[in-house]
């Protein structure tokens, strides 16, 4: 392991870190690959996000419009369903499921950015709120419950929303 050219024993998140890793080739990895502890994280092609477009945006973003997602080195087409509104205008936020049409590794709490896919215009960001949801349904009340609670819950808020999921 190097970090910014030296030798270390230890890197930690948001490092420059190279790392020698055996069998693998070069070719068969691509930008916005994560390493990660085994079983730490799982790969989605669904988000459950909070997002808010920038004051000074000219463009509204609407129900299914199709947007280049960015997180950390990951770039990825999607598009926005939004959850709890017919649309977001500028300086506007709203709770979104983005589709993936690749999938790609994040954490709850992990930052992003969107931009518009034609022509490409910086919209907005935001958090992740859930990296591994199930499809949701717009304009259902416990769908934005839920949400809510992840994005402004205690964690004992959380833990019981969990705890419900495994449950159903």
């Amino acid at each position: 392991i190097q970090v910014h050219g030296e030798d270390e024993k230890v890197a930690y998140a948001g490092q420059r870190v190279a790392i020698n890793i055996s069998n693998l080739k070069k070719k068969e990895l691509k930008r916005g690959y994560v390493l990660a502890q085994k079983n730490s994280m799982k790969d989605t092609d669904l988000l459950d996000v909070k997002l808010k477009v920038l004051e000074d945006s000219l463009r509204v973003l609407k129900n299914h419009d199709r947007l280049h997602f960015f997180s950390a080195t990951s770039e990825v087409l999607c598009r926005a369903v939004l959850l709890d509104q017919e649309e977001i205008g500028p300086g506007e936020e709203g709770y979104v499921q983005l589709r993936l049409e690749e999938k790609i590794a994040l954490r709850k709490g992990d930052h992003f950015i969107v931009r518009f896919y034609s022509p490409m215009e910086t919209i907005g960001g935001g958090v992740v709120l859930e990296p591994n949801p199930a499809i949701k349904k717009r304009f259902k009340e416990e769908v934005i419950r839920e949400l809510e609670q992840k994005e402004q819950g205690t964690t004992a808020d959380i833990l019981r929303l969990r705890i419900n999921e495994y449950k159903n």
